[in-house]
């Protein structure tokens, strides 16, 4: 996983009763979703998972991967889990891709004024 700490907006949506419309980090999910796009992987567009986070696969050639971003226990931290998916994971080379795309993930994060602190998470 990656952690790190936005200054996006906190963008949690609410109705009236305070029910959870959408969860906050939209803006990080499409940061992040952008960011592998223009690291040439084809990537959906995040959606809600479970009003805790947004959620994506992305892909390189043979290579997919799921990916949620939300925010971490500590409301100052955020997350973003990512897993290889499908059968080449368990192919020789698997971890080198998901590295590599972590790679990318934090070095296009580290570069941008609206994060700090990018680093590999333990989860």
């Amino acid at each position: 996983s990656i952690s790190f700490i936005s200054k996006a907006p906190d963008d949690w949506e609410f109705d009236d009763a305070g029910n959870v419309l959408a969860p906050g980090n939209a803006w990080n999910a499409r940061f992040v979703s952008m960011a592998l796009k223009s690291h040439g992987y084809e990537v959906e567009t995040p959606r809600n998972h479970e009003d805790y986070g947004w959620e994506f696969f992305c892909s390189l050639g043979l290579d997919k991967f799921w990916l949620l971003v939300a925010m971490g226990p500590n409301e100052s931290e955020n997350y973003i889990w990512i897993k290889k998916v499908g059968f080449v994971r368990n192919l020789i080379g698997g971890e080198r891709s998901r590295d590599a795309l972590m790679d990318s993930l934090q070095s296009t994060m580290r570069a941008d004024k609206y994060f700090s602190d990018v680093h590999e998470g333990t989860g």
